[in-house]
């Protein structure tokens, strides 16, 4: 180790303390400590060791690579698999309507002729921001289906005659088609051969807006539909 002296008189001073034992002068002390580039130093491997470990273990370099090889190949195709599966998932759950029932399993009730309460929902599709629809009906009863712009029925439901609901529908735009009648035959024939089916020709727009149709007429009416055939309906 390097002795100290006194930048003073000259004297060496001992390995610790701050003043010269001689003269008295205050001497600067320096702490060292081992540098972080030597304590983290790597070891030096020689590249002929590395070369010559490769040469010797040809087999075994062979196997570990295609070993690692086929890992990585698995795993591409299990994040492969794995992502087209959330990316369903995501599809469905982020669907905008919910089937609740489907019109084609539905019992034809013309058999029974039991009308069916006011409110009642033979097709039904729901999402989180649900609108409103309202029906007054007059001296007639109303089957209404709701279609979306691909001509697919949506919701579908019953108001008997005199009655006056608001009910929950899809927010969604939506174009509007009534059966109205007396005598209910089922699902399928409606109201028989009296029914008359009309249509509003204009599309409505749920997302934004509510509507109430009155069926009770009126010289300030703004609601004029357009009748149908019943195939159309």
């Amino acid at each position: 180790m390097k002795k100290r002296t006194c930048y003073k008189c000259g004297k060496i001073l001992p390995s610790e303390g701050e003043f010269c034992n001689y003269c008295g002068a205050w001497v600067r002390t320096e702490i060292l400590r081992p540098s972080n580039r030597e304590k983290n130093k790597l070891p030096n491997i020689p590249i002929r060791k590395i070369t010559a470990f490769l040469r010797n273990n040809k087999r075994k370099v062979r196997i570990w690579a295609f070993s690692c090889l086929l890992v990585l190949l698995l795993g591409s195709v299990l994040y492969f698999l794995g992502k087209q599966s959330i990316i369903r998932l995501d599809t469905e759950m982020n669907s905008k309507d919910v089937l609740v029932s489907d019109l084609n399993t539905l019992p034809d009730s013309s058999s029974q002729y039991e009308e069916p309460e006011t409110g009642t929902v033979f097709v039904g599709k729901y999402s989180p921001r649900d609108s409103e629809l309202r029906i007054i009906t007059s001296n007639q009863s109303a089957y209404i289906k709701l279609r979306d712009k691909d001509d697919q029925v949506v919701f579908s439901f019953y108001v008997r005659k005199n009655s006056d609901l608001t009910i929950k529908v899809p927010a969604m735009l939506l174009h509007i088609y009534f059966a109205m009648g007396d005598q209910w035959c089922g699902n399928r024939d409606c109201f028989g051969s009296s029914t008359v089916y009309y249509k509003d020709d204009q599309p409505k727009d749920f997302i934004n807006y509510t509507y109430t149709y009155d069926f009770n007429k009126s010289f300030s009416g703004n609601f004029d539909p357009a009748t149908i055939k019943g195939s159309d309906f």
